[in-house]
């Protein structure tokens, strides 16, 4: 079990209890958080170890065989791309979906987090996407703070 998957756990507890502890309701009374952003936030440890391996087999390459080809070395550079590709596009859809309790803001957060992993170069080919992240991680927060999800 990877490190990012022990710490969501360790973050979605806290989430847990924080919330029962301030709750003035039983918990179960609360809402429950959106199905489809647990799936997603599930899948983005596996989606950033594709990444990585694919950056770490590139960086091998290049670091063992510093006059590689163009042509060799475009499987590897395709891989990174790929997995870049992937991982941003779950991000991006993790940040599209609505979060209803405090555990769907830090699965938001933990995506942000794990983009952030990523390389200033591999970042800048999903540039695209990340300019609204900030805001949409920025109104859950607004939203969670007013009183929860509407």
């Amino acid at each position: 079990m990877s490190a990012l998957v022990d710490r969501r756990r360790l973050l979605l507890g806290l989430a847990a209890a924080s919330a029962a502890a301030a709750a003035p309701v039983p918990a179960e009374a609360g809402p429950a958080e959106n199905p489809e952003l647990i799936r997603l936030g599930d899948m983005l440890s596996d989606a950033y170890t594709r990444y990585n391996n694919a950056r770490h087999a590139a960086n091998a390459v290049k670091a063992t065989q510093p006059a590689v080809s163009e042509a060799e070395y475009e499987p590897y550079w395709r891989a990174v791309k790929a997995a870049v590709k992937s991982l941003c596009s779950l991000v991006a859809t993790i940040m599209d979906q609505p979060d209803e309790t405090m555990a769907g803001l830090l699965i938001k957060a933990e995506a942000l987090a794990t983009f952030g992993n990523m390389t200033d170069v591999d970042q800048g080919w999903a540039i695209f996407e990340p300019n609204k992240w900030h805001g949409q991680i920025a109104a859950s927060i607004l939203r969670h703070a007013k009183g929860g999800a509407s």
